[in-house]
């Protein structure tokens, strides 16, 4: 069944939709240009497993995203953004394609389980969700809530309660404290871009292992790795070393750190 088949079925507007658009329409039109200028320059198309090795994304995971088998939208910084660099794209322009996309993705069990509500009221058989699912999951938590309520109380005001010191002593919401960055005097301040949504923060030079990621406008004090010029090494509060890409279009230099 061809991309243009699988979209026919769907509505306008549903999730699945723009997932599949992205990938199927968007991701495909940016490599078929890619394509078109090695062409010109007596290349041939480029494969899937040159991308994969130019951006350590596994092939067949590489596979399932740009067939979309899956519907998924990983990551912008560990998945996305390497795809569309390679392939000659600019972030500008595609970090609002990936938003819209992942803001699909993550309400499509939303979407689903509206629709198989709307199919009950109007008398049709609902199907039963898989139990593996999140809808399933949801449902049955549901079902027991009144059974959790008096405890779910107690430990919802536990929770805040730690968010807030958790809050406070990070300066980041959100963040575990030990893997912010620590004050390394000396080195090189460097500073994630306002417009920069996240930055990944890796545990060595060369895996996507993450220790966590910083939001735009994060300051931090590193070095150039020397087994890998690509990341900066970075020292953290819990006394590990984390590792961030040197890419200027995500972090800059600064000169106000503390």
């Amino acid at each position: 069944m061809t991309s243009d088949r699988r979209i026919e079925g769907l509505r306008d507007g549903d999730p699945r939709t723009i997932i599949r658009r992205f990938w199927w329409m968007e991701i495909k039109g940016l490599r078929d240009r890619f394509d078109a200028e090695r062409l010109r320059a007596n290349l041939r198309p480029v494969t899937n497993k040159e991308i994969s090795e130019a951006t350590d994304i596994p092939e067949s995971t590489l596979s399932e995203l740009l067939a979309s088998k899956r519907d998924m939208v990983p990551d912008w910084d560990t998945r996305v953004s390497l795809i569309v660099d390679y392939l000659g794209g600019e972030p500008q322009e595609w970090v609002a394609k990936w938003r819209k996309a992942r803001a699909a993705y993550e309400n499509l069990d939303k979407s689903e389980e509206s629709q198989q509500n709307l199919s009950t009221e109007s008398g049709q058989t609902r199907k039963t969700p898989n139990s593996g699912s999140a809808s399933w999951q949801r449902t049955n938590f549901l079902k027991s809530g009144h059974l959790f309520l008096a405890l779910g109380t107690d430990i919802l005001v536990a929770g805040v309660s730690a968010a807030v010191i958790a809050t406070q002593s990070s300066g980041t919401p959100g963040f575990d404290s030990g893997t912010q960055p620590a004050n390394n005097a000396g080195a090189q301040c460097v500073r994630v871009r306002d417009e920069t949504e996240t930055v990944s923060v890796f545990k060595d030079p060369r895996t996507r292992d993450t220790w966590t990621e910083w939001p735009g406008k994060t300051r931090f004090r590193a070095d150039v790795d020397e087994s890998n010029p690509r990341r900066y090494r970075v020292l953290l509060r819990n006394g590990q070393y984390g590792y961030v890409n040197t890419d200027k279009r995500y972090v800059v230099s600064a000169k106000d750190c503390s």
